[in-house]
């Protein structure tokens, strides 16, 4: 067998998926026409990758660093519309084998596109550690997820599509403070010693201010049932991560790990069955407990995006219902459009 020592680089995988008028998303590649599929090419090219395949739906690429190639999915999502585009970035080897690339590196990249949204893309702690830090501010974590026939646990991150990158005043607040305090740090100790007491008043008011604006604490314990097998695990983690990154967008949400800090509680619970997938969820008021709202989501596991993206949606317009948020993000979906000329 014939067979090159692989080399690292950045990979890229992309799936490309289009809305149906029922509401489910399917391939599309089999509709691109080949000047699109050029084009597509080209503009791979002009960030220095190579495009490996396009095929049913996804593209395969390769890029000589991280930056260049977080750059490319950040461009590629602009020239995209009227299509699902979902990105996964990694960094690892690419070896070539059997007139192909293959390798663990490619499978884990193949699979990070299930945990990211529709317009958004999915990258890996290797490729974080190379972006600006500017950049890095835009991203949110997913916490660590063992994937599909991956012996390693590894942490994700996500770029959530546009309009939904929103981050709130506090957390703006702390990043001009750390910012302040690395330029001035010589006279950071004299200036906690002299304003303590109005950094006190000012967090007390700031609080308040929070409190009044009508933030909501919620409790998301996750699956409160033990997984039976492996598979069944790495699809429960796939749906609460793609939850956790659509909530986390909300301003007036915020997603607690202490119960008792909590103004309301979410909880899943998992059915799977051959070939679909059955989520429950609950939503209880606390600490009393009492029940909201409930519902069931059915989908085909092999579609898992479209699983987690009626279960997201379904879930805000609960929490919209019932005046637990107010933002207009919750039913807004991010179409893309490839650009032909």
């Amino acid at each position: 067998m014939h067979e090159t020592h692989g080399r690292l680089a950045a990979i890229m995988f992309v799936q490309i998926t289009e809305a149906s008028d029922n509401s489910r998303e399917i391939p599309v590649a089999s509709i691109l026409s080949m000047e699109d599929r050029q084009e597509l090419c080209d503009h791979v090219k002009s960030f220095h990758g190579a495009v490996v395949d396009i095929r049913a739906g996804e593209l395969f690429a390769h890029f000589p660093g991280a930056v260049v190639a977080f750059n490319a999915a950040m461009s590629l999502m602009q020239r995209m519309s009227e299509y699902n585009c979902r990105i996964g970035l990694h960094v690892g080897e690419i070896p070539y084998r059997e007139g192909r690339f293959q390798g663990a590196d490619v499978n884990l990249t193949s699979r990070l596109p299930a945990f990211a949204r529709a317009g958004g893309i999915c990258l890996t702690q290797k490729v974080f550690q190379y972006l600006p830090e500017s950049e890095q501010r835009k991203l949110i974590t997913l916490g660590t997820h063992e994937l599909k026939n991956i012996a390693i646990d590894l942490t994700l991150y996500a770029r959530l599509p546009a309009g939904q990158a929103r981050r709130s005043k506090t957390r703006e607040w702390k990043d001009q403070l750390v910012t302040a305090v690395r330029k001035y740090h010589r006279y950071a100790l004299l200036l906690f010693l002299t304003s303590t007491s109005s950094i006190v008043v000012w967090s007390y008011y700031w609080n308040f201010f929070s409190t009044e604006q009508g933030m909501v604490h919620l409790y998301l314990p996750g699956f409160n049932q033990p997984a039976a097998h492996k598979q069944e695990n790495n699809l429960k983690g796939s749906i609460e991560m793609t939850l956790r990154s659509r909530l986390s967008a909300l301003d007036d949400l915020h997603i607690t790990e202490i119960r008792s800090d909590a103004v309301f509680e979410l909880l899943l619970m998992l059915d799977p069955s051959p070939g679909k997938s059955q989520v429950s969820y609950v939503l209880n008021r606390l600490p009393q407990g009492v029940l909201l709202e409930s519902g069931v989501i059915v989908g085909d596991e092999y579609q898992l995006f479209r699983l987690q993206d009626r279960l997201s949606e379904k879930i805000i317009q609960s929490l919209r219902q019932h005046k637990i948020i107010h933002t207009p993000l919750a039913s807004h979906a991010v179409r893309i459009k490839l650009d032909v000329r």
